[in-house]
């Protein structure tokens, strides 16, 4: 397998963006101290796929969601992920830009997840060794994992 297909539900990452844009100071470990670093999502795999914010002061999981080191973060509802195919070995972090405009749209991230976040759609990620390609449709995916509250593998 060359890529990896991921689905989140907008609503919910609809706060992460907000955070993130709103946030006074962003963290990113590929950037050198003192460079800037835009509001991002921060897609990575641990226990789990998911994003958070990348925003400081972080974004605390409220007490209806199960803590990941207490960040507030969203679980990937549907996972296409075979670890030892994929070449992305156990764990990774990658991270959205959230002012950069899409190629398809040429909108900014966030402007297109508020958008969507209002009918209640969905965004894709495929991940693959060329980079991340964002996507949204109105339906998720039919798989047992999306009807996983949890969101887990």
């Amino acid at each position: 397998m060359n890529r990896l297909q991921l689905w989140f539900p907008v609503r919910e990452i609809a706060p992460l963006s907000e955070h993130a844009m709103n946030a006074a100071e962003h963290a990113n470990p590929f950037t050198e101290p003192g460079q800037h670093c835009p509001p991002a999502l921060v897609l990575a795999r641990d226990d789990g796929i998911y994003l958070f914010s990348n925003g400081y002061p972080r974004q605390v999981a409220p007490d209806l969601a199960v803590p990941y080191r207490g960040i507030r973060h969203v679980r990937a509802a549907s996972v296409d992920y075979h670890p030892d195919e994929s070449g992305y070995g156990d764990d990774f972090a990658d991270y959205l830009d959230l002012t950069q405009e899409t190629e398809r749209d040429r909108v900014p991230l966030h402007r297109l997840i508020r958008t969507y976040a209002r009918i209640d759609a969905w965004m894709t990620l495929s991940v693959s060794p060329r980079g991340i390609v964002v996507g949204f449709q109105q339906s998720g995916p039919d798989t047992e994992s999306a009807r996983n509250p949890k969101g887990s593998l």
